[in-house]
Formats: C-alpha cells, structure tokens, sequence
C-alpha cells in the first residue's frame, strides 16, 4: 500500500525538524542592528500586489545551456559576451519563463499581463525606462537579455524613442558597449539591429523621500512619475561585507537602484543592504498606478560569488530569473542559486551574511541580512507562499518537463493525488531517482494558487489526500483545478474535479 501524507509546508517542516540538525551558514557577526522599517513608503504591506495578476511571491529560473555558446568569453569585451550568447534560446526562453511567470499559456497573453500601462494612455504614449547595472563592465546585464525586452514593449506598441535605458551611479554606461546596440540612430552593429531607443549614464535629478532616509535625490522621470513602466535588470554578482556597509553579500535588483539613487553606505545607520532596500520602496519605484516597477530580472548566464562586485564572473551558470517582486527575487535568487547551486555544488566562495536551515531537503533563509530582503516588507525569509519555479526549455506551461539533474531510465515511481471522500483522482509517474520533499499545489482556472501541500517522495505508490480546503481552512468552490507537482528536479501538472 502506498503511504498517506497530507502536510502544509509550515506542518511539514514542524514534524521533520525533530531529530534532524538545522544545517546553518554564513556571517553571524554582521548582525545589522535595525531589520525593521519605520515608514514603508509606496509599500503599503504584503496585502499590495505589484501586479493584480502575478503572485509577489512566484520567482521564475531558466536553466538552458544553449543560452550560451562559449563559456569562457573576453569578458573586457561586450561583443565577445553577445557573441557567446544565442539570442534565439534566450529570446524562447524568456518567453517561456513569462509564460509561467504569468499562468497564461501564450507568450503573448504573458507579456500582455506582465507589462500594464495606465488606462488613459495608448501603449504608443507609454514611457518606460530601464535600469541595468553597468558599475563592472565586465559583469553586467548582457545585450540579448535586455534587447528582447525591448523588443517585447515594441511588438506591444511601445514607440522605440520613449524607452530609456540608464545607470547613473558609476557613469560607465557609455563603456559598456551598450551604445553600439542601444541608440538613437538604430542601423545594425555586429549582426544586430540596432534597437533605437535612448542610452544615459546620467539623468536629471528631483528629490524624492526614500522610508527612514530622508530626501534622496533620483532620476525625475521616476520622481515626478513621468515613468510609466519601470523594469529592473540587474546581474548576479557578490559585495563586499564590511560591517558599516552590510550588502548581504550580493548585487541583485535591490542593490542596483543604487544607480537610481546616490550610492550610500550605511546611511542613517541603516547597513547598505537595508539602504537599497528602502531605496526600492520608495514611490520612485513602487508608485503609480499600475506600479511603475513591473518586472525584476537577474541575469545569471553568468555570475559571481566574490567579495569584490568588480571582479570578473566565477564562470556560467546558463540561468535567467523573472519576478515582479524585487525582495522575493533577491532572496530566492541567493538561495537557490548563490547558495544552493553556486556555494553547495560548484564549490564557489559563500560571501554572503545568510544563515540557512536545511529541513528534510527543504532550505530556507532564517537569518542574516539577506532574509531582510523579504522581512523589511513585512514578510518571513521562510515564508510558506515563496514561490521557486525552476524551468528548462522542456518545461511547458500546464505541461511537462524533466529539470537538469534528474535521472532517466528505471521504474518510475507514483504519485497519487485524491479528493478526500471523493473519487477524483490525478496520478503522476516520477523518475525512479525521486526522492526527499515534494511540493504539491493547486490552482483554480484562474491560475490563483489555493492549497499548498508538501509530501515526502517513497518507492511505489506516494498517496496523498487533500481535503478539498483551500490555506486558510476553507472549502474552495466546486469545479476543475489544476495540480503542479515539483518533486526534485521533476515539474507536472494534471487536474482534479471538486464536486
């Protein structure tokens, strides 16, 4: 007989933490002494939805090593980057990841939810800008990446001239080698079309109040909200950690809006890491209507894990990351990838203030200045809702696809999934190597997550019984809802009927 486990995450990781050490790493010594926000800004609480359509908490992965075609390039050269990179995988695989990101099962369908302009104007009036991180021109946001978003916002109708890409802390931007494919002239460079748009490494500026910082001066288009669609694409990359400038060890979305606003370390005693943080909450980024910052990107193709964000990359790590939510991507991308991936299987240097606990093949964050990533909001660092959706081009939306690492060939294992009471029942066929926590979630028509449960991989039969309640305890309504499981490095989704 199979066995029965019907857990929530919180209940799941409550009765496997008996009898199993937590499985901790990192600085302890950098404990910043403020982790709580005294004004929240444009954050009105985690009852606000950047995007009415998106969960804040879903963070999208690709992992596709077609994405580059040499992994070892002249990172000195900008050209020698794009042309180790294949910009159709790239161009599919975003697609893909804001299929998922998204719920909706066309890439058209996606980037329409993902990018909203307010009602009074036509998508040709909308004005966007784009921030990247241009502070290491040898480790920066890479051209196929940020071409194909400009290319979305043009197939939406966006006019080519009314988007802005910038960073204006180092000024480097104009040695990036950007300008050879972002510009207002257009033509073709190296095999591109050249996207005509407009390249600045230094706005004006208009004082803004950032939450516990006071007046903080910031690109006006974004102060007076001239801005209607900002997208943040920032790369992978370490920080230093000296106790008066705490980073958490990591250069992601937050940390590059130290581009927007005048760099500080530790300003009002706030440790940097906070700083950025409370840079990001501010109505320069989080307001309008709809909310100006729409879609946090990390650029992974490549990374690093050191100590100096103007080294050069550890080496590739063929990944993307797509969210709406900076503090739920920054966090889960130093989990998953920096620590998880980078730290644990490639062996690289853990620079960061992180403390993780490893449950019976579940790892959160608990502590340290990277979980303020998500605390500062209001949220958990192990909050129960985040959402890791690790994909490969195989990985379909409502369909199948067997992520990197897992095994193939031998006897599948099975999952069972019923209704209590009921006979409605979805099954699923894992890979043999199977094993440790699954996660297993349902999602009305609409794509709204109602239930999540975690059970634990066995040989045979898994048989697991939900009760036809939603989180909160309460009876969801009748009709048809789809069944993802994430089990390992295995992604299925089927249906169940609820009468």
């Amino acid at each position: 007989m199979g066995k029965k486990s019907s857990l929530n995450r919180r209940d799941f990781l409550k009765k496997t933490a008996v009898g199993t050490a937590g499985l901790t790493a990192g600085l302890s010594l950098l404990k910043p002494a403020k982790a709580q926000a005294a004004t929240t800004g444009a954050w009105t609480g985690t009852s606000m939805k950047i995007n009415p359509a998106i969960d804040n908490l879903r963070v999208v992965c690709m992992y596709d090593t077609n994405m580059i075609t040499n992994a070892t390039p002249n990172y000195n050269s900008c050209d020698d980057v794009v042309n180790a990179c294949d910009q159709t995988a790239i161009d599919t695989n975003m697609d893909n990841m804001a299929m998922w990101l998204a719920q909706q099962t066309t890439a058209t369908e996606a980037w329409s939810t993902i990018f909203q302009k307010p009602a009074s104007k036509t998508w040709a009036d909308v004005i966007v800008t784009i921030k990247v991180n241009t502070c290491n021109t040898t480790d920066e946001p890479r051209v196929p990446v940020i071409l194909k978003i400009c290319n979305v916002l043009k197939t939406l109708g966006v006019t080519p001239g009314n988007i802005t890409i910038y960073d204006g802390a180092c000024q480097k931007i104009s040695g990036s080698g950007y300008s050879n494919y972002f510009n207002t002239k257009g033509g073709t460079y190296n095999g591109y079309t050249v996207f005509p748009c407009n390249l600045s490494a230094g706005l004006p500026t208009t004082n803004v109040t950032a939450p516990n910082l006071g007046t903080q001066p910031c690109p006006s288009t974004l102060a007076n909200g001239t801005t209607d669609i900002l997208i943040n694409i920032s790369v992978n990359k370490g920080h230093t950690l000296q106790a008066d400038g705490n980073t958490g060890g990591c250069t992601l979305a937050h940390k590059n809006h130290f581009g927007t606003f005048t760099p500080h370390h530790g300003l009002n005693g706030y440790s940097t890491g906070d700083v950025a943080i409370y840079y990001g909450m501010s109505d320069a980024i989080l307001g309008g209507t709809p909310v100006r910052q729409q879609l946090c990107i990390v650029d992974s193709l490549w990374s690093d894990n050191n100590n100096n964000p103007d080294g050069q990359p550890n080496g590739a790590l063929y990944r993307l990351v797509m969210g709406t939510f900076a503090g739920a991507v920054d966090l889960l991308t130093c989990l998953q990838i920096k620590y998880l991936i980078a730290y644990k299987q490639l062996g690289w240097a853990n620079n960061m203030d992180i403390t993780v606990t490893d449950t019976a093949g579940v790892s959160t964050v608990t502590e340290g200045q990277v979980s303020h990533f998500m605390t500062l909001y209001g949220y958990t660092s192990n909050d129960a809702d985040l959402d890791w959706v690790p994909i490969t081009p195989a990985s379909v939306f409502k369909g199948a696809g067997v992520l990197p690492g897992a095994a193939s060939g031998g006897q599948p294992h099975t999952l069972e999934v019923r209704l209590a009471g009921g006979a409605a029942m979805t099954r699923f066929e894992l890979p043999q190597s199977t094993t440790g926590a699954m996660e297993i979630r349902m999602f009305d028509m609409s794509g709204r997550s109602v239930r999540k449960m975690f059970a634990q991989a066995h040989e045979g039969v898994t048989s697991v019984s939900w009760d036809g309640k939603n989180d909160n305890g309460s009876a969801v309504a009748p009709g048809t809802y789809e069944v993802r499981v994430l089990a390992q490095h295995y992604m299925h989704a089927g249906r169940i009927t609820v009468e």
